[in-house]
């Protein structure tokens, strides 16, 4: 899963893209999370990721995203009082739950394309939550001119 997140002055958006062992897609979500953080909102998009993740009962689950703040404060221990420490917390739950296995990695942002592409196209999103069960029909010109740069 390639997950994404994207704050511009008035709001804030998530990202993400299922795809099976293979890179076929699963699922795909588009949310608009408000105005928040850059940090807050790449770790809402993460949450929202291990959501989408767990409710299709995927049973191996490798993360990749460019946020390395991010994957740096899943991976350490949290303070008390820490400004994100609940969504931090939430997110580490449903990591360590024994019922699958969960990785988060650091990707760089050129490996993340297809996530930044669902979150540009999410500018133009009105609803706070979209799932996509196919890809969007512009992504697959998309993917084609990566393919061919």
């Amino acid at each position: 899963m390639y997950v994404a997140g994207f704050r511009a002055i008035r709001a804030s958006w998530g990202r993400g893209i299922l795809r099976n062992h293979l890179g076929k897609w699963i699922k795909g979500f588009s949310a608009n999370f408000g105005i928040y953080t850059s940090v807050k909102t790449e770790l809402l998009a993460l949450l929202k990721g291990l959501q989408v993740g767990k409710a299709e009962s995927i049973a191996q689950l490798i993360i990749q995203m460019d946020s390395q703040i991010v994957v740096d404060k899943i991976n350490e221990p949290i303070g008390k009082r820490h400004a994100y420490g609940n969504i931090i917390k939430q997110c580490q739950l449903l990591m360590l739950d024994p019922d699958w296995t969960v990785q988060l990695t650091l990707c760089f942002r050129v490996s993340n394309k297809a996530a930044d592409f669902l979150t540009n196209e999410g500018l133009k999103q009105t609803m706070p939550m979209l799932f996509h069960t196919n890809p969007p029909s512009r992504f697959f010109q998309f993917c084609l001119r990566i393919y061919w740069a």
